[in-house]
């Protein structure tokens, strides 16, 4: 066991580029990410001990909230007067995102190396594993059509469209445009604060929902991407399931899977400019 962790130690303090198995990589990440983790939760646990020293059991009980959830799920919360733990949360967002960006290196080489060999199967099969990883990607945030300072955002895992002012808001506006889950033609956008979640429909309602593995879910969860129906430099989100209906925005601010109607101000409303991710996670 010793000489393990030795080992361990070794690899993770040497370059990325000098890994010479692709199982040596995940390991690496895997002791990148969990180091990355913990410096999080201790700042947690700090931040709750303080409050336990003022008698603020409301706050320091709303910590710990936190500090499972992201201990769970790594759902990032931020408390409204922040304490600095959003710096740790960037601290912590750079470093996976360096190891995440690493491993994804070492998926490419060993895919190419396979391809090489014409494994063509073993192939693909580390493409598939490489995305159920849901490495750190490009942060994105999607801007209205109708209202420049708005953008698409989640409030109790509903989607809306508003002004995030606040540090939490700004990370609740940011996600990630991904292959799509049951079609990589298309995208999935996937949640930054939430990690295990992607936006969805039910009934008609965009939502964020943790990650399933059913079919039909992961159609759910897959947008076809369109020039933007009221400006083509911007884009437009049609559901796989419902080809006629775009994630809108209506003007009360939530966001429905709605049926196309051929007027402008619909088609405003089902129009969002991808811009950089408002909250710097990475």
């Amino acid at each position: 066991m010793i000489r393990f962790l030795v080992f361990l130690a070794f690899l993770f303090h040497t370059s990325w580029a000098t890994a010479q198995t692709l199982d040596e990589s995940i390991e690496i990440h895997k002791v990148a990410v969990d180091q990355a983790k913990q410096k999080v939760v201790d700042k947690f646990q700090a931040m709750i001990i303080k409050a336990e020293e003022k008698g603020d059991s409301a706050r320091s009980g709303k910590l710990r909230e936190f500090s499972q959830y992201f201990i769970n799920k790594g759902v990032i919360f931020v408390p409204e007067d922040n304490m600095g733990i959003l710096g740790d949360f960037k601290e912590y967002g750079g470093s996976i995102k360096t190891a995440g960006d690493a491993l994804r290196t070492a998926y490419l080489n060993e895919i190419k190396v396979l391809n090489a060999q014409q494994d063509i199967d073993g192939a693909n099969s580390l493409l598939i594993e490489l995305e159920s990883r849901v490495l750190p990607a490009k942060l994105v945030s999607l801007q209205l059509a109708t209202a420049p300072t708005q953008y698409v955002n989640h409030w109790d895992l509903l989607i809306r469209g508003n002004k995030p002012v606040k540090d939490g808001e700004r990370l609740n506006a940011t996600f990630e445009l991904r292959a799509g889950l049951s079609n990589q033609s298309h995208v999935s956008i996937h949640s930054v604060g939430w990690p295990t979640a992607f936006v969805d429909h039910l009934d008609y309602r965009i939502r964020l929902t943790d990650s399933q593995e059913s079919a039909a879910w992961k159609e759910h969860a897959t947008w076809i991407q369109t020039p933007g129906l009221s400006n083509k430099d911007g884009f437009s989100f049609k559901s796989v399931t419902h080809p006629n209906r775009y994630i809108r925005i209506r003007e009360n601010g939530e966001a429905w899977l709605d049926e196309y109607q051929d007027n402008l101000a619909f088609k405003r409303e089902a129009t969002f400019f991808v811009k950089p991710g408002l909250c710097k996670l990475w």
